[in-house]
């Protein structure tokens, strides 16, 4: 998956070579060796029929939802905001509902397992001196090293987590802040080695994934800030007769963009070392920074940050702003991602609109039945 693209590796006739949108259809694989090995077993298991293929995948999208929510539940308890708002926020947000699952996109596995992984890897730390301690920390380490195996970006709470067993280790044993630092990052690179060399050698898969990543780049994202910046400059070189020198400048606007978010993400690891922010509130600040300034955008990224940020913030401007994006979001992209011909869309929303109607409708009579009934 990581020598060519589907049209060269399957040929022009093949079905689902031809399923491929064209931008694609000459890319090698952008995702790790996770993503692809559950995708190997879906066309194994539906003997690579595209329509029941595609139940499978949002099914297994559901699932790692589901194991989001769960994790969602646990890390607000930590931060004491309600489990209730959390879900409504991240789970129950539409743009959750019709990418992830309508557009099946690896986010959802990426974001169940990292999610479940940092709620694990929290609670071993909280068991520091018991028997759990390891066992805990070892699955985290494993799970959110298989998040960055879907995407690379899955990576990001290792490195929370590790700040956080740093800040307990240095606490609990006056261990100077570089010694815990270190052993934090020892436990955790362990981690990381050993699961990619057990993913690898389970499903069969190379490393090229991690020489591939950037594929992605050759789109032009106008959510990306880096980008629009990048693409506007170059449009004023070309009505001042400079030349068309946009990829260049997208070059150096995004590289930049890329250092503004390490940057950034680097201080809230360290805050969470100095315990000035929680390590669930420090992933969800660095993940929204990342997605601003992310060379390639889609609507769907913005929920990296969303659902460790439900699970975290409380204040009213941050669920008005998600709500406010979400559901605009909703209507301007459809779940694949493309664009689709207008009598196409007019006809979607159309049933939408009947369709919830008919669930209003539906759902009054239910209730003035109930009313009826109770009042006998």
């Amino acid at each position: 998956p990581y020598s060519a693209g589907p049209v060269q590796l399957l040929g022009a006739d093949d079905q689902l070579a031809r399923s491929v949108p064209f931008i694609w259809a000459n890319s090698t694989s952008p995702y790790g060796p996770v993503a692809l090995g559950l995708a190997a077993v879906v066309s194994i298991a539906t003997d690579n029929s595209i329509v029941i293929g595609v139940i499978a995948h949002r099914l297994l999208s559901l699932l790692g939802i589901v194991a989001g929510g769960w994790a969602m539940t646990r890390l607000a308890q930590r931060c004491h905001v309600s489990p209730a708002s959390a879900l409504w926020l991240g789970i129950l947000n539409p743009l959750t509902t019709l990418h992830l699952v309508g557009g099946i996109h690896n986010e959802a596995i990426m974001m169940g397992l990292g999610l479940v992984g940092m709620e694990l890897g929290l609670r071993g730390i909280d068991r520091l001196s018991t028997r759990q301690f390891l066992p805990l920390l070892l699955a985290s380490g494993f799970l959110i090293s298989c998040a960055g195996m879907v995407k690379v970006t899955g990576f990001i709470p290792l490195g929370f987590v590790g700040m956080a067993l740093a800040r307990r280790l240095r606490l609990r044993y006056s261990w100077p802040a570089w010694k815990a630092i270190a052993a934090a990052i020892a436990a955790q690179l362990a981690a990381l080695l050993i699961s990619i060399a057990i993913v690898t050698l389970v499903t069969g898969i190379d490393i090229g994934w991690i020489s591939g990543q950037g594929g992605a780049a050759t789109v032009r994202s106008w959510l990306s800030m880096s980008t629009a910046v990048g693409v506007g400059a170059g449009l004023v070189g070309m009505l001042l007769g400079l030349g068309d020198h946009t990829d260049a400048i997208l070059s150096v606007t995004r590289g930049v963009g890329v250092l503004i978010a390490v940057a950034f993400m680097t201080r809230m690891l360290f805050a969470t070392f100095r315990g000035s922010i929680h390590p669930v509130g420090g992933l969800g600040i660095s993940m929204l920074v990342m997605v601003i300034f992310f060379p390639v955008v889609h609507p769907w990224y913005i929920l990296w940050a969303v659902l460790p940020l439900a699970a975290w913030a409380n204040r009213l401007i941050f669920r008005f702003t998600v709500v406010v994006y979400s559901a605009a979001m909703s209507f301007f992209v459809l779940p694949r991602g493309l664009g689709l011909p207008p009598s196409t869309v007019v006809a979607i929303y159309i049933a939408a609109a009947l369709s919830f109607a008919v669930v209003c409708l539906a759902w009054w009579v239910a209730l003035r039945r109930a009313r009826v009934s109770v009042l006998n």
